[in-house]
């Protein structure tokens, strides 16, 4: 899997050079590359987070410092992984086939992506005096996904949707769901 990375990676830095522009994953296909979606959001967040957001260890700082730097700039990380994440998957929007369960006050639903190829049954708490308007503008909900970056890694904290100025947390039906990128 690093190999395919650091080959794909080289591959990237061939065709797009010095240019500013966003790396197309899917036309390395024709060099025997397949990566899954989440080794595509890894290598767009590094693409875009030394290209385009300038977090690259300098030649005359020490690792440790670097690192600090990064854990400092996790406002750039977070857009980074959205950015990487919206490219690959597209946005994320919850399923009209939602359900309401008035004896516990939450939707079951399903968000997707307009990409495909990410789809996770969810429950959203609404209370039964919003409940209703939820539904109704299900297609101007915003969700959001909420990253932590510890030990070069990103990980899901939580999703969250928002309508309205109000927010909702979303909780997973399977509670195992996990999202990590090594950067």
């Amino acid at each position: 899997m690093l190999i395919k990375i650091i080959v794909l990676a080289f591959i990237l830095f061939l065709s797009i050079g010095c240019t500013q522009k966003s790396p197309n994953i899917d036309k390395y296909k024709d060099y025997g590359i397949t990566l899954t979606a989440n080794q595509k959001v890894t290598v767009i967040t590094k693409y875009i987070l030394e290209n385009r957001m300038n977090l690259v260890k300098d030649e005359y700082e020490k690792s440790e410092d670097f690192l600090s730097r990064v854990e400092e700039s996790f406002e750039l990380i977070q857009k980074a992984i959205i950015m990487a994440h919206n490219s690959v998957y597209g946005k994320l929007y919850i399923d009209e086939n939602l359900k309401y369960d008035a004896d516990n006050e939450q939707f079951t639903a399903l968000i997707k992506s307009t990409k495909k190829g990410f789809h996770e049954d969810v429950r959203i708490s609404v209370p039964m005096v919003k409940a209703r308007s939820f539904k109704k503008n299900i297609n101007n909900i915003v969700i959001d996904m909420i990253f932590n970056y510890k030990n070069k890694k990103i990980e899901l904290k939580e999703i969250v949707v928002e309508d309205n100025n109000d927010s909702y947390k979303v909780i997973p039906v399977d509670s195992n769901l996990s999202i990590t990128y090594s950067i």
